[in-house]
């Protein structure tokens, strides 16, 4: 029985064996396949997996060491949909860089990185998240495990969520009193008006308050699957080694829901915007920045390099003019910020004293201003064009920056490489390409200035516009008589002014009645100066009332033109056949009486007809027209028709 027994086992355990990779195999899923492996100039491979994951990797041989990074698309302030405001995306980086996953607990991945020397951080943007990893190259394949494992599988715990929910707010508190955050974000809400990138990455806090773990998690299932991220690796590292280590890591995760965030198109900017924010401090920080273009737009380049010819370092004319020849401001530098997701903005921010804020202000918009006018030079334009040649060969001194340009390109514009196509564009760039996007641009009527001023100093340094919106009234009398009351009032840009002299019905006699009214009614309008007038009659005066905007070049000739040099209007009558309702001038009615040619034609006054009343006459053909009847005595104006068919026609006029 022993034997058998023992048999029976032996014989179970080979079977066991026999099945054990069959059973194997069919318990763990086949790793995806990179369905596109594309290799590009600079050792660098653009790969994408079946599930969608994207991977770039980049071979650096110059030092022992490598950077593993992963990017989240369609995240940051300006893609949270329906928790815009919250700074969920934020919140959920905060969770995710170094939290609990499926696998592992915080402490655990703490120490892992500490015993390889590695660093590890995340940030969040406007339109994405990043995670990175860096490590010697040795632990390159450790690294990669370790961000994988918490992109898939973090579980955003309760006790993790209560801790990083009150960081956020303190991280929020902070930033409102930070002059430059306090400056971006107002230069953000002030020239954009509708699109989601004018809300604050962190978000608000009465809005975040109100999040809870559920959203977080909802956000996070949504959001990071694998189709939704870029994986980007570049160091001293085997390209095929980490493309086969990535999909190894990434079996168990499949394609996901395809995110697309609606966005509201931002307006056409149509007058200038400002903003003030009085905060602690001693000098006035402003930004002076007018909208442009997207990332994907052929004006890029000419707007980048003359950012540089006024701006990009201490020979660049802002710096020249401001910081040494006149000593205005503190400092001085000049940024065309294009995104791929909203149209950019062009802007100078300068860092003065108060009592120069108003006067740097002044030179910086000349400055700007006169690349409308004037094209650059060509020294001023080759070295614009070597300092951005030296720019792309800096950026990418690091694995660290070479990795972020790749990333960032390719979520922007596809193009992990468009860095090199961006230099070669710029080194095509022409004075005259400059000029015209001066003047399409740097438009004043589409200039938004933003100032962060000490406090009690904001009024003072606002400009000559910042005078008493209202005056008390100011009496003076001119060599010649005149007396003029003076009133300044401007919440309105208008300009309007009143002109008395003394007339009306209780100074005119039986011989000048209604003459006041009727100079009134006929003197002309001021619709040249871009006004227009008004010139009742009363019973003790007549007054000319003009009125007109600021803006308008004869605004101070209106009155006195009108006034000195009237001219009068032609009053002149349609004949009467043309009326609708006329009877056919074959057809006489007894009704219209013919007046002798040797009498003054006068129109009695009658009642107003209603236009009713007209109606109901047209309809039963019983129309009457004003009766006219001579008469030797009138106190009406005599009108005198003329006819086609004869000098002078005594047709009955249309009188009331």
């Amino acid at each position: 029985m022993h034997q058998q027994h023992l048999g029976s086992l032996g014989l179970t355990f080979l079977l066991f064996a026999a099945l054990s990779p069959a059973i194997c195999t069919a318990a763990t899923p086949a790793a995806p396949k990179y369905d596109t492996v594309q290799r590009l100039p600079g050792a660098v491979t653009l790969a994408t997996l079946s599930n969608g994951l994207t991977v770039i990797v980049q071979e650096n041989h110059v030092a022992p060491v490598a950077t593993v990074r992963c990017y989240v698309k369609n995240t940051g302030g300006a893609f949270e949909g329906r928790y815009l405001g919250a700074g969920l995306s934020h919140l959920v980086e905060h969770l995710v860089a170094g939290g609990t996953t499926a696998t592992r607990g915080e402490k655990e991945i703490e120490r892992i990185i500490d015993t390889f020397g590695g660093a590890t951080n995340a940030y969040t943007s406007s339109h994405l998240t990043a995670y990175f990893i860096d490590c010697p190259a040795r632990n390159t394949m450790a690294a990669i495990e370790l961000l994988s494992d918490s992109m898939q599988h973090a579980k955003l715990t309760e006790e993790e969520f209560a801790r990083e929910f009150k960081v956020v707010q303190r991280e929020l508190a902070d930033g409102d009193v930070n002059r430059k955050r306090v400056q971006w974000k107002l230069l953000d809400k002030t020239v954009y008006t509708r699109h989601p990138v004018r809300h604050p990455v962190i978000g608000y806090l009465d809005v975040l308050r109100k999040i809870d773990r559920q959203a977080a998690l909802d956000f996070h299932g949504r959001r990071y699957v694998p189709n939704n991220q870029v994986f980007v690796v570049v160091g001293d590292v085997k390209t095929q080694a980490v493309l086969d280590r990535i999909a190894q890591d990434w079996a168990t995760t499949p394609r996901g829901r395809e995110t697309y965030v609606a966005m509201e198109d931002e307006p056409r900017q149509l007058t200038p915007r400002s903003a003030v924010r009085e905060m602690d401090g001693t000098t006035c920080d402003m930004a002076l920045a007018w909208p442009t273009v997207k990332l994907s737009h052929s004006d890029l380049y000419a707007l980048d390099v003359a950012a540089y010819i006024l701006g990009e370092g201490e020979s660049s004319r802002l710096v020249r003019s401001l910081k040494y020849d006149k000593q205005l401001v503190l400092s001085v530098s000049s940024a065309s910020y294009t995104p791929h997701f909203v149209k950019g903005w062009f802007g100078v921010f300068a860092s003065c004293t108060p009592k120069h804020r108003q006067q740097a202000a002044a030179e910086v918009l000349e400055q700007v201003y006169r690349l409308r006018g004037e094209l650059v030079s060509p020294a001023e334009l080759a070295k614009a064009k070597k300092q951005k040649a030296a720019e792309l060969v800096f950026g990418q001194q690091t694995i660290q920056q070479a990795a972020g340009s790749l990333g960032r390109n390719y979520i922007s514009t596809g193009d992990p490489l468009f860095d090199n196509g961006y230099v070669e564009n710029i080194q095509k760039v022409t004075a005259e390409q400059i000029r015209a996007v001066a003047r399409r641009y740097f438009v004043p009527d589409r200039l938004n200035r933003v100032t962060i001023s000490p406090p009690g100093k904001a009024s003072k340094s606002a400009g000559p516009d910042a005078t008493a919106d209202e005056s008390p009234i100011r009496m003076v009398r001119l060599p010649n008589g005149l007396r003029v009351l003076v009133k300044r009032h401007a919440q309105l840009p208008l300009v309007n002014i009143q002109a008395y002299v003394l007339g009306g019905s209780l100074v005119d006699d039986e011989s000048t009645a209604g003459r006041s009214a009727l100079v009134g009614a006929m003197t002309t309008s001021t619709r040249s100066a871009g006004g227009s007038r008004c010139r009742p009659a009363g019973t003790r005066s007549t007054a000319a009332r003009p009125r007109c905007v600021t803006t308008s070049p004869g605004r101070r000739r209106c009155l006195p033109s009108a006034s000195r040099n009237p001219r009068f209007r032609t009053i002149s009558w349609p004949r009467y056949e043309s009326w609708p309702w006329a009877p056919s001038p074959d057809a006489p009615t007894a009704r219209t009486r013919r007046p002798s040619s040797s009498s003054t034609t006068t129109c009695r006054p009658r009642r107003r007809t209603t236009c009713f009343e007209a109606a109901r006459r047209r309809r039963s053909g019983g129309f009457r027209p004003p009766t006219c009847a001579p008469t030797t005595e009138s106190t009406s104006y005599p009108i005198t028709w003329s006819s086609p068919s004869s000098a002078t026609s005594t047709r009955t006029p249309p009188c009331g």
